[in-house]
């Protein structure tokens, strides 16, 4: 608000403490973040004094203001991101005390004040943007969470949006970088693919190309864009091979999830995620098999006593996906959450499930700390939201388990079963299956 007042030069015969005072005098500051910043640095004293002095001064005046006023506030989470970052918590930085709760309060107080102003006057607009975990927290803590809610816009992109804004950046190609160049008017995808659809190499099932290229993403804008530069810098001839063009997917796929992990690494309270990929093998899991490796994970990192929820961490990062109904069909159906659909909280159990997925985004970064997850990850079921659950996800036959008469494969290509494979094998092996080696 002092810097509003300041903008506005309705600052005149205001009568506030000296610090205040000092802060409405100094004509460098003239941002909303420079007011910020100064403001912090107040003594506990000054900022009560100057909390009371806002309600009896600069409020009346803000409810004056005869000219609509749009101020915009962005990343007040960097601006704490210290107090994530650290984890030991009881250490005191040279700011003052560490706590997560900072980060979080400090972006929901940030929307209560922006909901305030905007009933204190018709002429403010107040747009902030803050991290989806912080809103999140409102549900815990207020009864307000409807109305604050009410006054947000949730930045969600339905597959249909992220279609549309991958069609614009193929539009915006060269003609000579497409395939097609005839069809970019009538079916853009065709023409910069060539194709309109992808064959999976182990069912032989046709997926539609942009549905393949979204079940690689994290369904972010910045997602397609990762993927659609290094297929932009496939020469058509190249692009036009599917092997080429799944493995660059798949490329892109593994950028954007290491880019993800370490922009997420602060709030996984110090779980070593490459560590814990060492330990799977496979990419559809049961809960037993979860369980067997979140203990095995906790052994490992030395607290079997108080082990880390990394499967928890993983679900609610978008990474672990289970499967559920959907209410509509009534279909069993793959489900991810979104990227900061929901807190980073340890401790929170996983959703009730038969089955849980990897997302096929961790495809690369898992298989370089375990090459075992490459050769017996799922292919008879492709991963991803909204792809139908399949019970054959973790019945078929999957290779750790090696049926003893298979006498005509070299012994030296049959992978050897790990023990937490060995325990299922009888459970997995049917007959009449397929037996395939790669």
């Amino acid at each position: 608000m002092v810097a509003v007042l300041k903008r506005l030069g309705m600052v005149d015969g205001l009568k506030v403490n000296p610090q205040l005072y000092a802060l409405i005098a100094n004509r460098n500051l003239t941002g909303l973040i420079d007011h910020f910043v100064n403001l912090l640095d107040f003594e506990r004293g000054a900022l009560f004094r100057s909390a009371s002095e806002t309600d009896s001064q600069l409020i009346p005046r803000i409810r004056n203001l005869s000219s609509p006023v749009a101020v915009f506030i962005d990343s007040i989470d960097e601006y704490f991101n210290k107090h994530i970052t650290t984890q030991d918590t009881k250490r005191a930085s040279h700011a003052g005390e560490l706590s997560p709760n900072v980060w979080y309060f400090s972006q929901m107080g940030l929307v209560e004040v922006a909901y305030q102003l905007r009933r204190v006057s018709h002429q403010l607009k107040v747009f902030i943007a803050i991290r989806k975990e912080a809103f999140a927290r409102f549900d815990e803590t207020t009864s307000m969470a409807q109305q604050y809610r009410g006054s947000t816009v949730d930045i969600v992109y339905s597959p249909a949006s992220l279609r549309e804004i991958f069609i614009n950046n193929v539009r915006r190609e060269p003609a000579r970088n497409l395939v097609e160049p005839g069809q970019l008017k009538n079916d853009p995808l065709a023409a910069f693919f060539g194709t309109d659809v992808v064959t999976h190499d182990y069912t032989g099932e046709r997926e539609d190309i942009f549905d393949y290229v979204c079940r690689h993403t994290l369904r972010r804008p910045r997602d397609f864009m990762t993927v659609g530069r290094k297929l932009s810098e496939l020469s058509p001839e190249e692009r036009r091979g599917e092997r080429v063009l799944k493995n660059t997917v798949h490329d892109a796929a593994t950028a954007i999830a290491r880019e993800y992990i370490n922009e997420i690494h602060p709030y996984l309270g110090g779980m070593d995620l490459y560590a814990f990929f060492r330990l799977v093998d496979q990419n559809v899991l049961t809960r037993a098999e979860c369980e067997a490796i979140f203990l095995e994970y906790a052994i490992a990192m030395g607290t079997p006593n108080e082990p880390p929820h990394v499967f928890s961490a993983l679900y609610r990062a978008g990474l672990l996906g289970w499967v559920n109904v959907d209410l509509v069909t009534g279909r069993m159906v793959q489900k991810f959450l979104l990227p900061g659909e929901r807190a980073f909280e340890h401790g929170d159990g996983l959703p009730v499930s038969s089955y849980y997925l990897l997302h096929p985004v961790l495809t690369s970064l898992i298989g370089e700390a375990n090459s075992r997850y490459v050769l017996d990850r799922d292919r008879t079921n492709e991963i991803g939201t909204d792809v139908p659950g399949s019970s054959k996800a973790a019945t078929s036959y999957s290779a750790p388990c090696v049926p003893i008469f298979s006498t005509s494969v070299p012994f030296s290509v049959i992978p050897r079963a790990s023990p937490r494979s060995e325990r299922h094998c009888a459970r997995r092996w049917r007959s009449g299956d397929p037996v395939a080696f790669s």
